[in-house]
């Protein structure tokens, strides 16, 4: 960002965010990219067995259901799931696909740094994306003039 701020040159930033992103990750597309990656076959299959044995229950006020098997997604709370998740977004942003992942086009936001005039609008799967000055992203602010900031 600092060298297309100082060589006053347009900067386009789109910032998504995926609905339910984590529940979301198809196993399948986890294993590939894994080994796309090249994590070593030994710990794919060590990941894989993580994931074959998680089940589930779900507590309501009337009960809970029996236990039962989750098929889909990543662990929530668990320290592997965000390097898992990363690994799986650089695989699917290379191949310019979404793999079963939904966007959020609510919570989806655009900024230009160095903006000229009429630089124009930015589209996604059809629909114009809100365009944005600053925006939070952990725990820092970026702002369309290029400068980041703590909160």
């Amino acid at each position: 960002m600092e060298k297309y701020r100082d060589g006053q040159r347009e900067l386009h930033c789109v910032f998504v965010d995926l609905e339910k992103a984590y529940d979301r990750v198809p196993r399948e597309e986890l294993w590939y990219c894994m080994r796309k990656s090249g994590v070593a076959e030994k710990y794919v299959r060590v990941v894989q067995d993580m994931y074959e044995r998680s089940r589930t229950v779900v507590k309501c006020a009337v009960g809970q259901t029996e236990e039962f098997k989750v098929e889909v997604g990543l662990h929530q709370g668990s320290a592997l799931s965000p390097f898992l998740f990363a690994m799986v977004m650089d695989q699917l942003s290379e191949k310019g696909a979404c793999g079963g992942m939904k966007v959020s086009h609510s919570k989806t936001e655009y900024m230009c740094v160095n903006e000229r005039e009429g630089s124009g609008t930015v589209r996604l799967q059809g629909e114009e994306l809100k365009k944005v000055q600053e925006f939070k992203y952990l725990g820092s602010t970026v702002q369309s003039n290029g400068e980041c900031g703590k909160e």
